[in-house]
């Protein structure tokens, strides 16, 4: 096709073939399966605020990159952490820090309500949740 197009000086645009790994939603499961894994390692719930499919309507990068700057700083993680008020005063940038961390990750936040973290553990949400993760591999 390449070589008729040339041929005849038709415009056209071939695309390369990207790997999936890098798009947002497989970016997001993994982050999912990660966090849930890894009982909320930094990277794992940076890379999920990162990759754009979870977010608020009124978050916007600068807010998302002092989030990543707080959390490394002060070397937040583990569920119980993120889900506790954020309190270094000398930090400039508390107040927006901590509405994302309300919003996305507190207690009532969708993220705990889809994990189930405010539930019983059973075990069986973690265990969906890599199910739906090996079907999307197929």
């Amino acid at each position: 096709m390449k070589e008729i197009f040339e041929l005849y000086e038709i415009p056209f645009f071939y695309a390369q073939e990207e790997s999936m790994s890098q798009h947002p939603l497989v970016i997001f499961f993994e982050s999912l399966l990660s966090i849930k894994k890894n009982n909320y390692r930094t990277d794992d719930v940076v890379n999920l605020l990162k990759s754009k499919v979870y977010t608020d309507v009124n978050l916007d990068e600068e807010v998302i990159d002092y989030f990543e700057y707080y959390v490394q700083k002060y070397k937040i993680s583990g569920r119980k952490k993120f889900t506790e008020a954020f309190n270094e005063s000398e930090f400039s940038k508390i107040e927006l820090v901590n509405q994302l961390r309300e919003n996305l990750l507190g207690n009532d936040s969708p993220l705990q309500v889809f994990l189930g973290t405010n539930r019983q553990k059973t075990g069986k949400n973690g265990f969906l949740i890599y199910k739906f993760y090996l079907k999307l591999e197929m």
